[in-house]
Formats: C-alpha cells, sequence, structure tokens
C-alpha cells in the first residue's frame, strides 16, 4: 500500500489542497496531521475508529507500529505486518490522507537493537514492503530516512523522518544515533525553505538522561550534533516529534535552538505507562490506555490567533480531550526585538533587543534609489538610520549564517512645514453640520450648515439628531515646538484628519470606537487643519489627541485651536474633498 492522498501526490513533493474533513475544524487554512506509534498488533486497537473519523491530511507513524521482537524469525515481521493490517478501520485510515512511517526497536527488530541487529537488512526490506515507500528513501542500503516537501495551498510542511536504529551505536557516551551518511543528508534537507519543519525520531529527543527509557540524552555527542545542524541552518520554525514512551507530552527545552526547542511525543495507540521523570516536561501526560493524538497546524494569522500548533490528545475510548498544548510558530524563529519611531527629521535611533546569546545582529539600509548598503554589526544595541528607506535587521551564527527572518522596517524621513501669520486668529474651531446617510466622511463641500465655534473637536451637544450626520471642523492648530508629530483621531463613526490640506489620519468607514494615527512633521507655529466626521448610528465618539516624538518615545502635548473669524461657510472651498 503506498503513500497515498485523496487530495493529490506527487513523487519527490506531494500538492496537496487543504480538504480536511473533520468537521471539528473551522478554518481553512488549518492542517490536520495524526500521530501513531507504540501498537500492540495483537490486542484491540479501537483507536483506529476515531483516526480514520479525525480525516487527518497527514499521518506520521512514529515508531514500534507492530512489536515484531525477533532474534531470528524473519517470518515474525510479515505476521505482524499481517495482523496490523487486518485491524478493523486500518484499511478505510489507510486509504484517506497521506501516511509516512519510521521504525523504533520493535518493529526494526527486537527491544532497545542497535547496528548490530542480525536481521536489520530483512527487517528494512519488510517495512518498505509494507508501507510502499521504498522510492522516499534517501539511502536504501543505509536505512529509512527519508524527506517529504508537502505543498498545502500556498504552505510548504517539511517532514523529516530520521532512522535512529539502523546505524546507531552503542549508548556508552560516544556511540552516534545516525551514522555519518544520514548526518550529512540531514544537513541539506534541515534547510528546505518551508513554513514548518517536523523533525521526526522513534527515540525521544528531550528525555532526562537519568530515565530508564532509551533517549537521544544516551548519545550526547549526537544531540550536540543535532542541535548545532538546528542552529547553523536557515530552516524556520523547526517542531520536533516523537514516539517510544506510552503516554503523550510536550517538552520544552529553553533556548537550546537559540529559541526553545519544542518536542511534541506520542505513543501508546493501545497502550499506557506511567510517565519517568522528565526535566523538560512543559504539559500533562494522559492515562488513557486506548488514546488518540493529532496536531492542528493553523498556517495563516486569524482575527484572533497567530499561526500555531494545537496539539491534542484524546481518550479514544470516552471521546474525552486529556489535555492540548498550544505552539505559536512565531516563537520558534529567532527574531529580534526593534524599538523606535521609523519617521525622523534628522536621524532615527532604533533600540534593538536580542534574547539569543550566539547570535549577532547587523543591519543594512536600502535607501529611496534602490542603494544598499553592507551589512553592519549592531553595536550597544542601537541602530541609526540618516536616510530614508527601507530598514533591514537580522540575526548570523559564528559561522555569518542568517537565522530566522529578517525584521524590515520602512523609515520616512520628514522635513518640517512651516507655520503661518496667526496674528488675525480667535480661539477655536469653525463648525459644520450635515445631514446624510453616510458610510464614508462626505467632502467638505456638502457639510454646509454653519454650526459656530468649539474649543477642541467633539461631537458632544452638537448633532439635532442621534444618527445619520456628519460635521467639519475647520481652522488652525498651534504646536508648541518643531518636530514629528502623531496624531490620533479616536472616533465612533469614521474621521479624517487634513493637515495643510494633506491627510494625515485615515480612520473613515462605519465602526465601533476607534482608534488611528497619523504622523506628521511641523515647525512650532500655527498651520491649518480640518477634521471631518460623520455618525452612522449605535453610538458617536471623536476626539483628537496629539503627541511629539522625543527620542524612541511620543510625549503627549497639548495644541491650541484657532479660527479666521471673517471665514465661515466659504471656508469649505479648500480642497479638502
Amino acid at each position: 500500500m503506498g503513500i497515498a492522498s485523496k487530495c493529490g501526490v506527487g513523487l519527490l513533493t506531494l500538492t496537496v489542497s487543504i480538504c480536511t474533513a473533520s468537521a471539528t475544524q473551522s478554518m481553512s487554512n488549518t492542517t490536520r496531521i495524526a500521530l501513531l506509534g507504540c501498537i500492540d498488533e495483537e490486542q484491540p486497537i479501537p483507536a483506529f475508529e476515531r483516526y480514520k473519523d479525525l480525516g487527518a491530511d497527514v499521518h506520521l507513524w512514529l515508531g514500534d507500529n507492530v512489536y515484531v521482537d525477533t532474534q531470528d524469525d524473519i517470518d515474525a515481521f510479515y505476521e505482524a505486518y499481517d495482523l496490523l493490517r487486518k485491524k478493523p478501520y486500518f484499511k478505510e485510515l489507510r486509504d484517506q490522507g497521506i501516511h509516512l512511517a519510521t521504525w523504533d526497536d520493535h518493529d526494526f527488530g527486537d527491544n532497545n537493537e542497535t547496528s548490530s541487529y542480525r536481521l536489520k537488512e530483512q527487517s528494512l526490506d519488510a517495512f518498505v514492503q509494507f508501507w510502499g515507500n521504498a522510492d522516499y528513501l534517501a539511502d536504501s542500503s543505509d536505512g529509512i530516512y527519508q524527506q517529504h516537501t508537502l505543498e498545502f495551498d500556498d504552505k510548504t510542511l517539511n517532514v523529516i523522518l530520521l532512522d535512529v536504529r539502523f546505524n546507531r551505536g552503542e549508548p556508552d557516551g560516544n556511540g552516534d544515533i545516525l551514522g555519518e551518511k544520514q548526518w550529512q543528508w540531514l544537513e541539506r534537507v534541515i534547510a528546505t525553505d518551508a513554513d514548518l519543519t517536523l523533525l521526526v525520531s522513534g527515540t525521544q529527543f528531550l528525555l532526562s538522561s537519568n530515565a530508564d527509557s532509551e533517549t537521544w540524552e544516551d548519545y550526547p555527542r549526537s544531540l550536540v550534533r543535532l542541535r548545532d545542524v538546528v542552529r547553523q541552518s536557515s530552516a524556520s520554525p523547526i517542531v520536533m516529534i516523537s514516539g517510544d514512551q506510552h503516554y503523550a507530552e510536550a517538552n520544552v527545552r529553553k533556548h537550546w535552538f537559540d529559541v526553545d526547542a519544542v518536542e511534541l511525543q506520542f505513543a501508546g495507540v493501545n497502550q499506557i505507562e506511567q510517565p519517568e521523570l522528565n526535566y523538560y516536561r512543559a504539559s500533562p501526560v494522559n492515562t488513557s490506555l486506548n488514546t488518540v493524538g493529532y496536531l492542528d497546524v493553523q498556517w495563516d494569522r486569524s482575527e484572533h490567533h497567530l499561526p500555531h500548533i494545537l496539539y491534542t490528545v484524546e481518550n479514544a475510548t470516552s471521546g474525552e480531550v486529556e489535555f492540548t498544548y498550544r505552539v505559536n510558530l512565531v516563537d520558534l524563529v529567532p527574531t529580534p526585538e526593534l524599538h523606535g519611531i521609523t519617521a525622523f527629521n534628522d536621524e532615527a535611533v532604533f533600540t534593538l533587543s536580542n534574547p539569543y546569546s550566539s547570535l549577532s545582529a547587523q543591519y543594512q539600509l536600502t535607501d529611496l534609489n534602490g542603494h544598499t548598503t553592507d551589512w553592519a554589526p549592531v553595536e550597544e544595541d542601537l541602530v541609526r538610520v540618516e536616510n530614508a528607506g527601507t530598514l533591514r535587521v537580522g540575526l548570523f551564527s559564528s559561522s555569518g549564517k542568517q537565522r530566522g527572518k529578517l525584521l524590515e522596517r520602512t523609515v520616512q524621513q520628514m522635513r518640517l512645514q512651516a507655520g503661518l501669520d496667526s496674528d488675525a486668529l480667535t480661539q477655536g474651531l469653525s463648525v459644520f453640520y450635515a445631514e446624510g446617510d453616510y458610510e464614508l466622511v462626505p467632502p467638505a463641500s456638502e457639510v454646509t450648515t454653519y454650526l459656530g465655534v468649539v474649543s477642541e473637536p467633539t461631537v458632544d451637544g452638537l448633532a439635532t439628531r442621534d444618527d445619520k450626520y456628519a460635521l467639519w471642523f475647520k481652522g488652525f492648530v498651534t504646536v508648541p515646538e518643531p518636530g514629528i508629530y502623531r496624531i490620533t483621531s479616536y472616533s465612533d463613526d469614521g474621521s479624517l484628519v487634513f493637515i495643510h490640506e494633506n491627510l494625515i489620519v485615515d480612520n473613515d468607514g462605519s465602526h465601533s470606537p476607534t482608534p488611528a494615527n497619523g504622523i506628521v512633521g511641523l515647525e512650532a507655529g500655527t498651520h491649518p487643519i480640518g477634521l471631518g466626521y460623520f455618525e452612522d448610528y449605535a453610538g458617536e465618539k471623536l476626539s483628537l489627541r496629539w503627541a511629539l516624538k522625543q527620542g524612541n518615545q511620543w510625549r503627549p502635548v497639548s495644541v491650541r485651536y484657532s479660527h479666521n473669524p471673517d471665514i465661515k461657510a466659504n471656508w469649505n472651498d479648500g480642497d479638502n474633498d
């Protein structure tokens, strides 16, 4: 039975439309990945019915998929796989989605076996015959390790299945768990450009070495090499998936990959045992004998959620969810934090926060003429920019490899607009009024009824009805100092702010109380201002707040509004349309 998908399949790259059938998935950009492992084929497997109903896009078989446990009986491999094949709902499960499999000791051959296992060649033959994945093996003479690039609409999932048995040395502190060929292959495939990489091992990555079970920590040199391979790669984000233990858990090793290393472990589809002490455990542990585990990958940001993986473990008998564990994908990507204001007059100064001690920060600028500077080191956590353009900040390993995604900011150099003569002005803004069924702020030329003067923009006491009207405030604003100003319009419904007849704040449209910001460079003094507003229904609100850029912060300031008393109804002849 080969690797297949109702959505589509290719030989090296599997392209899959997101067509998950489960009613529990409400988002079209979610991919479901079922986790299976540690299956006693001689016992009932009621979880297969629930796995069938999951409608998963991908099924990862994590090892110990059968229990062969033999030293000399070749037929035992085929007998075990034949029992698994005949289990209720197995065929229906295999007929849906994509199935990718690796092994651990019991389906490799026998408990805790290593590369010296005498039947390993015969075991490999039985494995590829059952799973139908011979064409996917990187080197069939060196084990079953394989890599799959799965396309889900415009998202790429990189699945790397390691072979931790065929070349496994002894756990004596010096042994290797993968073998040199597999290490060199891993260095290549982990650099695949993907939205998410799953690194799959039959043996746990993050299990304390003082546990009674096998763990990568029994191979300290291999574990360090794995860490270095990930840290030297540019692939991101990476989540480790493992089996072996007869329970499920999520484990975290802080800052181990520069970012936190996260392992989602699942095994025991029809087996259960008490959990061992694990210093890296970050989740509850399930207690059900018959268990279902799966991942829902939400690829895109939604109104309420960042892209993430939601790991769910269920009791297959009762249907109860035993625990969930969430991983935000952004937390798995080394990313610097840049603090500062992108608009400037003479110089922009940004403060950089780099929490990754093994990575150095560098920056470059592409100016408005398209010229890009060389990468330069960030010194004393400060980035200084004197020209407008696109600023990029990246993190680099000691070998010069760029890690994670580049942070980009558009920096804008603003000239300060000169003020006007204010000798003939009187305090307050002129206000004009109109009624209508508006969905956007109407042009000033359509709002013509003069109401009088207000000391500052507000809707209080101005309207003769609760809904369906518009206001225009016209006059001048006097600012106390030269610099870059941020204007915040807080309105229900829409509002527009013009300075020197230029649109600075766009908070238009029908909406609940909402803030919107705009920035403008002004010399100290008096400047023309126009503020349009409309009320649709259900509440009305309008206010303006002013702040002056001071270093990397905004300092609130008070301004004074005024108008020309000789200009009333004809003020709307201006260009604020």
